[in-house]
């Protein structure tokens, strides 16, 4: 991955694809850097006991639940990254996908990678205490395949239920949120309708939307705790796609995009429009990689797997 440095970003993705992760090879070794040891300890320790043992445990279910999935996101990308970072020119620019921004800091240099899982846990239980854990999901995905009629109705019964733009995904995908009884009212809607080309996504708090103002104080203050410094590396916010330059902007971005709607469509616009032609995906999964492969199909995607760079 010679080149230069400034075509280079790398992309930490959300939860979604946690749940299948394998975590064994990951485990530290003698050859790894000390802060992935640390790293390890410190998700070890909110888990209750050594990482991988426990994950082994955990069914699917289990792993999707907010405050481990967010744990699984933060470790699997900060020990990707550790493993990598020693052949890879340093990025120009680090993304992160929801979650995924807590630990796209701490590869900008914002934050200690031995600090993440604690801000992890404090986000996820944050989200989670804000407005309760639905036993159904607070999300739906919505494409832009409809009749203009059709579109109308969605639009208005978009309104009449509550729901809120949570994610732009791409200018013609997004997601919105709402409480859950909200949701599945919404989508009882769509079925009679004809669908509404929507799609329910299984996770049970609203995110990134009003509903989960609540949870801003105590994630402020979870950040407030922590040694933060201005990014070494360019960070692009979500809610925003403009760039995080000082530690203020670090904690208001990472505070404000808990209740305020991810433009990630702008954020990988933003990405190609600053010259990026190579990109490291460090998942989980590689859908945030493809979509932005899908607006430049001459960038260079690549992946890590079990630590191991690899051409996707």
């Amino acid at each position: 991955m010679s080149g230069p440095v400034q075509r280079l970003a790398v992309i930490c993705a959300g939860q979604g694809a946690q749940a299948e992760l394998d975590f064994s090879a990951l485990r530290p070794g003698a050859d790894d850097a000390v802060e992935a040891h640390v790293l390890w300890r410190a998700a070890s320790a909110q888990l209750g006991g050594d990482w991988q043992d426990q994950w082994s445990t955990l069914d699917a279910v289990s792993r999707r639940a907010n405050r481990v999935a967010q744990l699984a996101v933060a470790l699997w990308q900060g020990l990707q990254w550790l493993r990598v970072r020693t052949v890879l020119p340093t990025p120009a620019w680090v993304i992160g996908y929801s979650a995924g921004e807590v630990a796209a800091q701490a590869i900008a240099g914002s934050l200690a990678f031995a600090d993440v899982p604690g801000l992890m846990t404090a986000r996820a239980e944050a989200m989670d205490a804000a407005c309760g854990v639905a036993d159904s999901p607070c999300l739906v995905l919505l494409g832009s395949r409809l009749p203009a009629a059709a579109r109308q109705r969605r639009e208005a019964a978009l309104q009449r239920h509550g729901l809120c733009l949570s994610i732009q995904r791409t200018p013609a995908e997004a997601v919105w949120a709402a409480p859950a009884a909200q949701i599945a009212a919404f989508l009882a809607d769509a079925t009679q309708d004809g669908g509404w080309d929507a799609r329910a996504v299984d996770v049970r708090v609203p995110s990134h939307s009003v509903y989960l103002q609540p949870a801003l104080h105590p994630w402020r203050a979870a950040l407030a705790a922590c040694a933060v410094q201005a990014p070494q590396t360019g960070v692009l916010a979500g809610i925003t796609g403009d760039p995080v330059r000082t530690a203020d902007a670090v904690r208001s971005t990472l505070v404000d995009q808990l209740a305020q709607p991810i433009q990630w469509s702008d954020v990988l616009q933003g990405l190609l429009e600053r010259g990026v032609t190579r990109v490291l995906d460090l998942g989980p999964g590689s859908d945030q990689g493809r979509l932005l492969e899908a607006q430049q199909a001459d960038l260079q995607l690549f992946q890590v797997s079990a630590g191991i760079l690899v051409r996707s």
